[in-house]
Formats: C-alpha cells, sequence, structure tokens
C-alpha cells in the first residue's frame, strides 16, 4: 500500500505531495501500519525485491526492510502473535534501513 508515499494528494501551500512527504515537510512523524499486510507479504514477493535486499532469509524481513525504507517512512509497525515473530522480526534491524534509492523504483 504505497499510496502514502506516492500518491500526492495532500496540499502544503500550493503544492500537492504524498502523504509521508508532507508529513516530513511539516515536521510530523511517518508511521506505517500493517507493514506485512495482515501476512501477505511474508511469502511469494517478486524475486525484484528479493535482489534489492539481499542477505534476508525470508520474504517477511524484506517486506519489513522495504517498508522502513521507504521515503520519508519513520515507524513501520507490524504486529507478532508469537515470541519467534518478534525473534526473527528484529533480526531486521540488524542493519541500517536501505538508501531510498534502493525503494524509490517501486514507491
Amino acid at each position: 500500500m504505497l499510496e502514502a508515499v506516492r500518491f500526492a494528494n495532500q496540499r502544503v501551500g500550493p503544492r500537492l505531495m504524498p502523504p509521508f512527504e508532507a508529513a516530513k515537510l511539516l515536521d510530523v512523524t511517518g508511521v506505517a501500519s500493517a507493514s506485512l499486510f495482515q501476512a501477505k507479504l511474508c511469502d511469494g514477493l517478486p524475486p525484484q525485491i528479493a535482489e534489492l535486499f539481499p542477505g534476508f532469509p525470508s520474504d517477511a524481513l524484506r517486506a519489513l526492510q522495504f517498508n522502513r525504507s521507504a521515503p520519508n517512512v519513520t515507524v513501520s509497525l507490524v504486529g507478532m502473535a508469537r515470541k519467534e515473530h518478534v525473534a526473527e522480526n528484529a533480526g531486521v534491524f540488524k542493519r541500517p534501513p536501505a538508501p531510498v534509492e534502493t525503494t524509490k523504483n517501486y514507491c
């Protein structure tokens, strides 16, 4: 759900811009929820995403890295039902977010 990053529907002064860009400009923290889209992004991501985020052992971690690396996203929320999920998902934070250029072609 990349609309908050790329759909220019927020007016700030004379310009229309995407919500996360407007939030950054207005010094408001951009929070992305449903980072794994109710587990729909845990498997079956396009191979191009694996190429963009090498070294992650699962599509779930690649999806989290993509989400937290999107332009102007400050926080990515993800629900976890089991402590095993917490341990696995926390692994993504061993690396910094990817450069914005990594995600800009998809956002």
